[in-house]
């Protein structure tokens, strides 16, 4: 049996657990005598202060401190209300219970289709664990557990915080109720530091205002940008996006990316400025765009990079991917790219691609008083062309070339590109449309073996093959791991040529499996 004294300090353990909660002062918020209150008057357990904080922002007061008890605020996932501003004291830090946040989804913060919110926290950091959401034994992969979460929201501000070590994103500004985005959101004097996918993810945002905030030391799952704007639908949008004296620091991917295929032609014209930021030493380079190639598939609109500075990248500077001639608005204007590739001679300081389902040239870019530092003797600009017909041009402008003391000035004419980016002369062999149309093989099938071996695709796909009434048709399929992502199983349909489904099968995450019919009629399955 334990003695009285150890019984009592035992009680007086707990109770000093707990801050002395303040009812008199939780019922003046209630009764709406008080606007402003501290979270430590819902008490405070250091253990977990999960109940404690809520129960404040719930209490729906204008003005919430929480206070600097002396002591971290350990948290499970907390959810913000309409209407609040919630301060955080300097040497505050709220932290992710470690063992919790077992949910995919579950984020440090969430505002979700709320309006008026704000986080300020000068001095203060919001912290998760980084580490342990990539122990498998501990955790199942997810690349969603982020600091700070706003989803369909207006309004909102986050100030001063320092946000650190997620599971996901610093912070993630995304979608909660389809077809409704982020509107007036304003992030300043931000750190976005060590977190697990990206510092800041934009999926849909309309006046979204980045200032002085730094996006530093992303890694661990792809695509561990400083920033990435990738909007997941046509109907989302990137309208009236401004970053202004922003840094990217350190990332093991892209500094600056905006990897917007999923907009098209029916989208949002997509409005985005960058001004005065910095991209220092950011691995795969500085500034990286990739659109949908065709009238149809490319997102009309701006994107503007002004008085930016790219500081060693170390691969590419800038990369435009598949942008058509007459996409979106690409433009740099009084931006200086130094020390690309410093290790790779071969790696051109601006690259353009196409991608294989590209059908139109790509280009359309504006360099206007673009200065390229590079002590390197190489081309400053390369193409890679995934058709083996398109090309790259209308380039406008001039690129400033210094090396070594000397300065020239390039202007970028037809020529000059052709000098740098030779395309190569294959013949034009313009995309055939096969709807409506019959195939027939083109001799007589010899009964061989008529599949190719080792056709790699990511994502949904599609392949077609002829057969005629009566034919075995056999196909083994291998669901592979790409870099670190897991699944479950890949659905596989076979439709005939008149639209029946005649095979179906589902083949396991890194295994194998057969597809197997009896073609029901000839033609094209």
């Amino acid at each position: 049996m334990k003695s009285l004294t150890a019984v009592v300090l035992g009680l007086l353990c707990t109770a000093l657990t707990w801050a002395q909660v303040n009812q008199a002062a939780i019922d003046a918020v209630k009764a709406g005598r008080l606007k402003e209150a501290r979270a430590s008057w819902w008490g405070f357990d250091e253990v977990d202060a999960t109940r404690c904080l809520q129960e404040a922002i719930n209490s729906g007061v204008r003005r919430l401190i929480v206070d600097n008890v002396g002591k971290t605020w350990i948290v499970e996932p907390i959810k913000c209300v309409s209407n609040q501003e919630i301060h955080f004291e300097p040497g505050v830090e709220v932290r992710a219970k470690r063992g919790a946040f077992k949910g995919g989804g579950d984020c440090l913060f969430t505002i979700a289709n709320a309006r008026n919110v704000s986080l300020i926290g000068y001095g203060a950091t919001l912290r998760m664990w980084r580490d342990d959401y990539d122990r498998p034994e501990l955790y199942t992969k997810a690349e969603w557990r982020h600091v700070v979460s706003i989803l369909s929201s207006r309004n909102v501000k986050v100030y001063g915080l320092t946000l650190a070590e997620s599971g996901g994103d610093g912070i993630y500004i995304g979608v909660a109720t389809k077809g409704v985005t982020d509107t007036n959101i304003h992030i300043k004097d931000v750190v976005c530091d060590r977190n697990y996918r990206q510092g800041i993810s934009v999926i849909s945002a309309r006046n979204l205002l980045i200032e002085n905030t730094v996006m530093s030391n992303t890694g661990g799952t792809a695509p561990m940008a400083g920033i990435d704007f990738e909007p997941n639908g046509p109907d989302e949008m990137l309208v009236n996006c401004v970053m202004r004296n922003c840094t990217t620091r350190g990332n093991r991917s892209w500094g600056y990316v905006m990897y917007i295929p999923t907009l098209n032609g029916s989208s949002q014209p997509v409005s985005v400025r960058l001004e005065n930021c910095r991209s220092i030493g950011d691995a795969a380079g500085a500034f990286g765009l990739t659109t949908g190639n065709t009238r149809a598939a490319a997102v009309k609109g701006s994107v503007e990079l002004i008085g930016c500075r790219f500081i060693s990248p170390r691969s590419f500077g800038i990369v435009s991917n598949s942008k058509p001639v007459k996409g979106c608005r690409l433009v740099f204007r009084d931006c200086v790219l130094t020390n690309p590739a410093s290790r790779n001679p071969t790696t051109p300081p601006i690259l353009f691609d196409s991608s294989q389902d590209s059908r139109e040239d790509v280009g359309g870019v504006l360099f206007d008083n673009f200065v390229l530092r590079d002590p390197l003797d190489r081309k400053p600009m390369g193409f890679v062309d995934a058709t083996g017909n398109l090309t790259v041009r209308a380039l406008h402008g001039a690129i400033v070339l210094e090396r070594e003391g000397q300065r020239e000035t390039v202007v970028l004419t037809d020529r000059q590109l052709q000098q740098w980016m030779p395309a190569l002369n294959l013949k034009r062999i313009p995309h055939y449309d096969v709807r409506g149309k019959a195939f027939v093989p083109l001799g007589p099938l010899s009964g061989a073996n008529l599949a190719p071996s080792n056709v790699r695709l990511r994502g949904k796909s599609s392949f077609v093959l002829y057969a005629r009434a009566g034919d075995p048709v056999t196909m083994t399929i291998a669901f592979a791991q790409l870099g670190r992502y897991t699944g479950t199983v890949a659905p596989v349909d076979v439709t005939s040529p008149t639209g029946k489904a005649c095979a179906r099968a589902e083949i396991p995450f890194q295994g194998e499996g057969e597809v197997s019919f009896t073609a029901p009629e000839t033609g094209l399955y």
